[in-house]
């Protein structure tokens, strides 16, 4: 039997093959990818950087990401430089974000007037910048400035461990350098919040030597990058007129410097909120530079002078803030000339402002020498007036025809509406910088003290018209000082010879100036003492113009002479001075105190006559007079012009000098209780 053998089928078929093909190709095309993509994507980024001269060299890696090295960018105010940029090398094929995982920046510098901002690495997380984006940053040939190049940032977080910046000020070097600093959510160029646990600082100068600190953790929200480069890189352009926010709340803890001399300070809590601030015609850290550079005021010349206060101007007018706090301030060091230690404290330290002005107030502080101690309750400042007048100073500086030495300073001092010192508390030693002179050349008594303590001074003045304020209050209350014993002071040992070991004295003044009726009204002037009385004058004053507050004082001197005296008041309350005084003029002529008070009051009937005439007026005066002697208690006096307009100077020189005359043009009354 015979067999036949049949010739073996072919292993694939015509489709299988084509499918090993297909399959082999897409295993080929799964393994190259990216290494294509890579290299594809470094030439298309180097194409877009390359001609505009910015970048050295762009590279990509199998399955990596991609470099961009040297990159150099000058614009007007700022040069950056970044020695590497490594992305993640996707998406360039087509019109997706170049990164949209983490970018890490290696060797970041941003060199502006008088500063320099060093940045080892940076690291970026969730950032969507395109091809355009990084083009319109790194385009040399572009005109934008990198404050508007910055308002293309946009990334989910920003981690850089360590920020160097150095700053040059006339002769004195900064270094500050932040460490850890994480920034969260940012967008067109505004980071909504910054933090940093610890920063380092030095300061080292040719005259001052080396000033060390630290500070941290420390907080900022919202911070505006673009405002805040276009404000220090960049000088103030037509509409820059207002300040811009650059950033809302800020907060740092834990500030400390050490200066070569081994001061110390030292604040727990720096907080704030709403810093606004625009550029100034030299950009801010060129203005900082130029004012920095002023080693002696008065070395300079007239010119520079001017040039000098335009920039100061400038600098003072530029910037608002809404509101700061520092607290728990504290300074240890010593006194240079004595070599003594001196501590200092505050509690609180605020600044704020709103419709009626700024305002700035202190509490708790206290200043301590082995050998005094002074205290202050608090201490504010508020409803302040100086914009307009720094305005005013600035349109005078700008004038090409003025003269700095022919400006008057009093014009464009600001005003203070209410300024309060409360609690003081001094004890310090009663030496003296200077010998006595004349007849009083005693020496201080060793151990001798000066013990004194005030409740309260309280100034005030408002209601400003044609910037003179209409409205005027001062107020001491209860200066209160021990009086030495054995002390030899006129006056002083008097009042101990008297019983008083210590006095409590107060002051008030409160006046009004209407400029319709050119008049001044004194609604109260008043001195009392404890255990002594009172004394309270009150009056009102014509034709009084805006010229007696003129800052001319010839022109002033002129208004005084011609005001007139249209009222006048006098109170008088006794409080224990007069029998104390009695007492102790009896203990001198060896009588008896009661026959010195007849003595006195039968004196004041005799002799007041005699001196203002014998008016109807000053009968009554003396009659009232004579009274309150016998029997002191209260005494009240109103003496008002005949004529409506008042009595002036020239009422007085033709009267001669004669008080009798002048009593004749004037209605008394008098009264003793």
């Amino acid at each position: 039997m015979t067999s036949a053998v049949r010739p073996a089928r072919p292993v694939c078929s015509a489709r299988r093959r084509r499918n090993t093909l297909l399959a082999g190709a897409a295993a080929i095309a799964l393994v190259g990818a990216p290494l294509v993509a890579d290299e594809f994507a470094a030439w298309r980024l180097s194409r877009i950087l390359a001609p505009a001269g910015t970048v050295d060299a762009v590279s990509g890696a199998l399955f990596g990401p991609l470099a961009v090295d040297g990159l150099h960018l000058a614009t007007p105010g700022a040069t950056l430089s970044i020695d590497r940029i490594v992305l993640p090398g996707r998406g360039l094929l087509g019109s997706s974000a170049l990164a949209a995982g983490d970018v890490t920046l290696e060797g970041v510098s941003v060199v502006l007037d008088g500063m320099t901002l060093r940045m080892p690495r940076i690291l970026v997380s969730g950032t969507d910048l395109d091809q355009a984006a990084i083009a319109r940053i790194f385009d040399k040939t572009a005109t934008q400035p990198l404050s508007e190049r910055l308002a293309a940032l946009t990334a989910s977080a920003v981690r850089i461990p360590e920020l160097t910046m150095d700053q040059t000020i006339g002769d004195m070097q900064q270094t500050v350098t932040y460490h850890d600093i994480d920034m969260r959510d940012i967008r067109a160029g505004v980071i909504s919040a910054i933090a940093a646990p610890r920063a380092t600082m030095r300061i080292d100068g040719k005259k001052e030597g080396l000033t060390t600190g630290s500070m941290g953790p420390i907080t900022i929200d919202d911070f505006d990058t673009v405002q805040t480069a276009r404000v220090y890189g960049e000088k103030a352009g037509p509409g820059d007129t207002e300040p811009k926010r650059l950033y809302g709340a800020f907060s740092v803890e834990n500030f400390s410097l050490r200066d070569a001399k081994g001061n110390e300070v030292g604040v727990a809590r720096i907080s704030g909120r709403d810093f606004k601030a625009r550029p100034t015609a030299d950009s801010w850290l060129g203005t900082i530079d130029a004012l920095g550079k002023v080693d002696d005021f008065e070395k300079l010349s007239s010119a520079e002078r001017k040039a000098f206060f335009m920039r100061l101007v400038d600098m003072m007018t530029a910037f608002e803030i809404g509101g700061f706090e520092a607290s728990g301030f504290t300074f240890k060091g010593k006194d240079e000339k004595k070599g003594e230690p001196i501590d200092a404290e505050m509690e609180r330290i605020a600044m704020s402002a709103d419709a009626t002005g700024p305002s700035f107030s202190v509490t708790g502080m206290r200043f301590v020498t082995p050998d005094a101690e002074m205290r202050f309750g608090g201490m504010s400042f508020s409803e302040i007036v100086w914009r307009p007048m720094l305005e005013r100073l600035k349109e005078a500086l700008a004038a090409p025809d003025t003269d700095f030495e022919d400006l008057d300073a009093r014009k464009f001092v600001p005003l203070i509406g209410h300024a309060r010192i409360e609690a003081i508390d001094i004890d310090a030693p009663a030496d003296e910088d200077e010998p006595r002179r004349g007849k009083d050349k005693r020496a201080v008594k060793a151990g001798e003290r000066i013990k004194m303590a005030i409740g309260a001074i309280d100034l005030k003045a408002g209601n400003i018209v044609d910037d003179i304020p209409t409205e005027l209050g001062a107020r001491v209350d209860h200066f209160a000082m021990a009086l030495p014993a054995g002390t030899d002071k006129d006056g002083l040992k008097e009042l101990r010879a008297m019983g008083y070991e210590a006095l409590d004295l107060s002051f008030a003044l409160d006046a009004a100036w209407s400029p319709d009726k050119q008049e001044l009204a004194v609604k109260t002037l008043s001195f009392n003492g404890k255990d002594m009385g009172a004394v309270t004058l009150s009056g009102l004053l014509g034709n009084v113009t805006k010229d007696i507050f003129s800052s001319d004082e010839a022109i002033q001197q002129v208004a005084l002479m011609s005001a007139t005296a249209k009222r006048l008041s006098l109170a008088v309350e006794n409080g224990g001075i007069f029998e104390r005084f009695l007492e102790q003029e009896a203990k001198k002529q060896k009588r008896k105190a009661d026959d010195l008070r007849k003595e006195y009051g039968m004196g004041a009937a005799i002799v007041v006559p005699a001196f203002l005439g014998n008016s109807e007026g000053a009968r009554t005066l003396a009659n009232a007079v004579a009274r309150f002697v016998a029997r002191p208690g209260a005494l009240n006096v109103t003496a008002t012009a005949n004529n409506a307009g008042g009595l002036g100077l020239a009422d007085f020189a033709a009267a001669g000098g004669e008080p009798a005359t002048l009593f004749e043009q004037v209605t008394i009354e008098a009264k003793a209780e």
